[in-house]
C-alpha cells in the first residue's frame, strides 16, 4: 500500500468506478464539440502552434510561414498535429479528448480530497463548461496539459509503484508542452521531502528517478533542440523587471474572478452579457464560500500552493501572463485542498447549471472562432489557386492564409507599394471575433493595382511593382 502522506490527499484508494468520471467527462467535451464546429484561433500562441504544425509535416523544421524559428513555444504540442493531415481539425479533437479526460481526472481527485459525489459533480461540471473549456477552445496545448498533470496527480495516489511512477515521469515529461510544466516535478519532490524528510528519497527511490529521468531528458531535448535550430539553448523570453510584475501580480487575481470562476469570451459591458456573466460570478462565490479546510486534501493544498509558488518563481525570471491560462494548476489542487460543507452540494450544482446556461449563451451570442472561422477556411480553399507563385501575399487579414493553407501573407492596413511583383489578397468578409482583429478596412486600391480574381468573398489583386 503507499504511504497514508503520500503526494495527495489521505486516502489513497482509487475510486472502483469509473463509469460516473467518464461520463461527466464525456457530457462536458460532448458540449464543447458542440459550442466550437471549428478549434479557435486567435491567440498568437494558436497561430504559433498552428503554423508550427504545418511547418513540420512539409519537413521545413518547426517555423512560421515566415521561416522564423518557433522555438518560444515547445514543440511537443506542433509536433502532435503534424501527425495528421489537417492540424486544425486535429487540434480540436486531440483538444476536445483531453478537456473530457481534465474532467475526469479532476473529479476523481475531488472525491479523494473528501467531497460529496453530487458537490465534486457541480464542481468539475462548473470548470468544465467554463474555465477548462475556454482553454480548450483555442489550438494550444493547455488543456492537454492540464489533463495530463490532473491525471498524473491521480497517478500519485496509486497503490502500484508503475502506476505512481508513470505519474511522476509524466509530470517530469510536460515541459515538452509548456515550459511553466517545469515546476511540477520539483513540487512534487519537495512535498514528499517535506513531508518525509531526505529519508523519502530513498525509500522512493525508483519512481522518483523515473520522474526525474524524463524531467532532466525533456529539459535537455529541448536545449538540444534549440540549439540545433538556433544556436540557443535556451528560447528567447520577455526579461523580467519589478515593473513587469509587478503588473502580472495586478492582473492575477483580476484574471481568477473574469477568466477562473466566471467566463465570458469578449466584452461583458453589453448588459445582457454582463448580467449572465455577473449570476455565473455570484454563483461561484456562494459555491466558494461553503470550502472549509479538510484533512483529506491537506495534500492537495501543499501541492497547490507549491506548484503555484514556484510558478511565480518562474514569473521573477521571465516574463509570462499571469492568468489562470497558466496559473490555474496549482489553483485547483489548493480548490481540492478544501472541502465543501455538508449540506452545500446545491450550490455547486446551481454553479454549475449556470455556468452551462452562460456557455452556451456566449456561443449564441457571441463571434469566437478568429481566423479558423469556416467562412475564412472556404474563402482561402477558393483564393490560393488564383496567386501568383513565388511572390509575396499583402492582405487586409491576420493570418487566414497562413493556417488554413500554409501560404504566407504579409498583413496591411493600407496599400503597399511593393518594388517587386506582388498579390495582396482583400478579403470582404466581416470580423469573426469577438475580441481579436481578423480582418482589417483597407480603402479602394490605388492604380498600379489590377483586379486578376473577383470571388464573392474576396478579391485578389497584383502588381507588376515599381523601381
Amino acid at each position: 500500500m503507499a504511504n497514508k502522506n503520500d503526494v495527495a490527499g489521505g486516502h489513497v484508494d482509487m475510486p472502483a468506478a469509473l463509469v460516473w468520471p467518464v461520463a461527466l467527462g464525456s457530457a462536458v467535451s460532448l458540449v464543447f464539440l458542440l459550442r466550437f464546429p471549428v478549434i479557435t484561433v486567435t491567440h498568437l500562441d494558436a497561430f504559433a502552434y498552428i503554423e508550427g504544425a504545418l511547418s513540420l509535416a512539409r519537413g521545413t523544421g518547426y517555423a512560421d510561414t515566415a521561416g522564423d524559428a518557433l522555438n518560444h513555444w515547445p514543440p511537443g504540442y506542433s509536433l502532435l498535429l503534424s501527425c495528421f493531415q489537417d492540424p486544425l481539425i486535429a487540434a480540436r479533437w486531440i483538444n476536445a479528448v483531453s478537456l473530457g479526460a481534465a474532467v475526469a481526472a479532476l473529479f476523481r481527485l475531488s472525491q479523494t480530497g473528501g467531497w460529496s459525489t453530487a458537490a465534486a459533480s457541480g464542481l468539475v461540471l462548473a470548470l468544465g463548461f467554463g474555465f477548462l473549456s475556454s482553454i480548450a477552445a483555442s489550438a494550444m496545448p493547455e488543456i492537454m496539459t492540464y489533463a495530463i498533470f490532473l491525471s498524473a496527480c491521480s497517478f500519485l495516489l496509486a497503490t502500484d509503484l508503475k502506476v505512481r511512477s508513470a505519474g511522476l515521469a509524466a509530470l517530469g515529461a510536460l515541459p515538452a508542452l509548456k515550459l511553466v510544466a517545469v515546476v511540477f516535478l520539483p513540487s512534487a519532490l519537495l512535498l514528499l521531502i517535506w513531508q518525509d524528510g531526505i529519508g523519502a528519497v530513498r525509500r522512493r527511490l525508483p519512481e522518483i528517478a523515473a520522474g526525474g529521468v524524463a524531467w532532466a531528458s525533456t529539459l535537455l531535448l529541448l536545449a538540444w533542440f534549440n540549439h540545433a535550430t538556433t544556436g540557443a539553448a535556451m528560447p528567447s523570453h520577455d526579461q523580467n523587471n519589478l515593473s513587469s510584475f509587478l503588473t502580472e501580480l495586478q492582473r492575477f487575481p483580476t484574471e481568477f474572478f473574469r477568466a477562473f470562476l466566471a467566463n465570458w469570451y469578449g466584452s461583458i459591458r453589453p448588459p445582457m452579457h454582463f448580467a449572465a456573466f455577473s449570476v455565473v460570478l455570484g454563483a461561484a462565490i456562494v459555491a466558494f464560500a461553503s470550502l472549509r479546510p479538510s484533512d483529506q486534501g491537506r495534500n492537495f493544498l501543499s501541492l497547490g500552493l507549491l506548484v503555484l509558488g514556484l510558478s511565480w518563481g518562474l514569473e521573477l525570471v521571465r516574463t509570462f501572463y499571469a492568468s489562470p491560462r497558466l496559473m490555474g494548476y496549482g489553483m485547483l489542487l489548493i480548490i481540492l485542498g478544501l472541502a465543501p460543507a455538508a449540506a452545500s452540494y446545491w450550490r455547486w450544482l446551481s454553479y454549475a447549471a449556470l455556468t452551462l446556461a452562460a456557455a452556451l449563451a456566449n456561443s449564441y451570442l457571441v463571434a469566437q472562432f478568429g481566423s479558423s472561422d469556416p467562412a475564412y477556411r472556404a474563402m482561402s480553399m477558393a483564393v490560393v489557386p488564383q496567386l501568383l507563385d513565388g511572390v509575396p501575399v499583402y492582405t487586409n487579414s491576420n493570418g487566414i492564409l497562413d493556417i488554413h493553407t500554409g501560404r504566407r501573407t504579409i498583413g496591411v492596413q493600407q496599400w503597399p507599394s511593393p518594388k517587386a511583383p506582388s498579390c495582396l489578397l482583400h478579403v470582404m468578409l466581416p470580423n469573426m471575433d469577438a475580441v481579436g482583429t481578423s480582418i482589417w478596412k483597407i480603402e479602394a486600391p490605388p492604380p498600379q493595382w489590377h483586379i486578376v480574381a473577383d470571388l464573392p468573398t474576396a478579391r485578389v489583386y497584383c502588381s507588376q511593382g515599381h523601381e
